[in-house]
């Protein structure tokens, strides 16, 4: 059993591949199995907190730390409403689209303003593939589509890995200012770091919401050093009343365990068994909340009127759709749609209609005695008496002749036999071309399934 290592913002999980996990999208949560986990994804959580809102924790640490208003303005923008939008978001969708005040209100969501599934599909697979060529051009792996999703949501506030803001520079240049101060150890590399690690050694809670004071100047260049000032400021203002709560956490790195380490995770269940809680692994319908399940999906209406083999790219767009729509990663749904036909590669299914092929058409259709027997069978239905055809065929002076000599039995009998072979003969070349026909049609098939499969797959790329 594969095992992962599950780091958010509120802690980190030791979980089996498997094991069901709950990811919350929109309005509802949708069920994933742990290894389908992506950075960005908000994942339901089981732990004690302080019993203080974030919009608390949050505004307190605005007006009392410097540094911490300093860090949130340096990564995010404020709409009217005081929602704080991570200027990732922004600034990758300005670079695709042109300005408009139109635009602006959708990408900052003001007065409930936003894209819609179509324009996150279509901003996604651009930056996706972006990403791609920049990653093979340098040797490096590729952030997933669902992190290139994450990213134009605005779920993320920055790239795990600075080296692809050069990337999106293709997209704004303004990243190309980001990856240098990254690189560089500058200011804005330390208001990311600070921020985050605010996140996951006090905050503990959804994403950012709540009005926060604008900071008036940028971030100082100091290094970060502890947290005890602001857990000092939290526990000085807000006490210390602890609860148990199902929360939200966002995912920030998933790591599978290596094999060889696997024993060695499971044998500190017993002795350390907080190590594996956190992320929620029971029903969480029980709980009251709505859960979307890939099964609940009804593939048959949603793919009306898109045939799998002559329309493969569209029919990967509309899964793509899907994903978007209900928050299923590629790769889940990916698994989901071929694994019934990746069980057997397309050698072996060549192999199985080759052997039901011989079976059905060359064992029992063309073997001589199975062909005799059935040309003898398709005489008697017709209702065709061999013998009385030969002698009808026969003049008078030579069925005279044979019936005196006493061979005209013989002479029917070896006629008999020649008209039976030439049946069979004429019956087997049949069947030949039937069988030659059904492999050819067989072949052409697999080909058609094999292109499709290929081009869907490579549509719902999670590398």
């Amino acid at each position: 059993m594969a095992i992962f290592n599950v780091i958010t913002d509120y802690g980190s999980t030791f979980i089996g591949g498997a094991a069901r996990t709950y990811v919350w999208h929109e309005d509802h949560y949708t069920r994933i199995d742990a290894k389908y986990l992506n950075e960005g994804q908000r994942v339901r959580f089981e732990r004690k907190y302080i019993s203080r809102t974030l919009d608390e924790i949050d505004a307190l640490l605005a007006v009392r730390s410097d540094r911490y208003r300093y860090a949130k303005a340096a990564l995010f923008e404020r709409n009217e409403s005081g929602m704080h939008i991570p200027k990732l978001r922004c600034n990758i969708i300005r670079g695709i689209e042109s300005f408009s005040q139109d635009l602006e209100d959708r990408i900052l969501r003001s007065n409930g303003a936003d894209f819609n599934i179509a324009d996150y599909r279509l901003f996604t697979d651009l930056v996706h593939d972006v990403l791609v060529r920049f990653a093979a051009s340098r040797g490096l792996k590729a952030p997933v589509w669902e992190t290139a999703l994450h990213w134009v949501r605005g779920q993320v506030v920055s790239p795990a890995n600075a080296m692809f803001y050069a990337a999106l520079a293709d997209i704004n240049p303004y990243f190309m200012e980001l990856f240098h101060d990254f690189n560089e150890g500058g200011a804005l590399k330390d208001a990311y770091e600070y921020y985050m690690k605010v996140r996951r050694g006090l905050m503990a809670w959804r994403a950012p919401a709540g009005a926060t004071q604008e900071a008036q100047q940028g971030w100082s260049d100091k290094k970060i050093g502890t947290l005890d000032q602001e857990r000092q400021i939290v526990m000085e203002e807000l006490g210390t009343d602890i609860n148990s709560q199902f929360i939200d956490a966002v995912v920030l790195k998933v790591e599978r365990v290596r094999k060889k380490k696997e024993h060695g995770v499971l044998k500190r269940h017993s002795d350390e068994p907080h190590l594996f809680r956190g992320i929620y692994t029971g029903d969480a319908s029980e709980e009251g909340v709505r859960v979307v399940l890939i099964d609940q999906i009804d593939f048959k209406s949603e793919l009306s009127g898109i045939d799998f083999m002559s329309q493969p790219q569209a029919y990967a767009g509309k899964l793509k759709e899907l994903c978007v729509r209900y928050g299923f990663p590629i790769q889940m749904m990916r698994d989901y749609i071929f694994r019934p036909l990746d069980k057997r590669d397309e050698e072996n299914i060549k192999r199985d209609v080759i052997e039901f092929m011989d079976k059905t058409l060359g064992e029992a259709i063309l073997k001589p005695e199975e062909i005799r027997t059935t040309v003898l069978n398709l005489i008697s239905k017709q209702g065709i008496d061999l013998d009385e055809l030969i002698i009808r065929s026969l003049d008078p002076v030579t069925l005279a002749r044979l019936n005196t000599s006493g061979k005209l039995s013989d002479y029917i009998s070896h006629m008999r036999e020649f008209m039976i072979a030439d049946l069979e003969a004429t019956y087997a070349h049949e069947m030949a071309g039937v069988m030659k026909d059904a492999a050819e049609h067989t072949e052409q098939i697999l080909r058609n399934i094999t292109r499709s499969k290929e081009i869907i797959k490579h549509d719902l790329t999670h590398e």
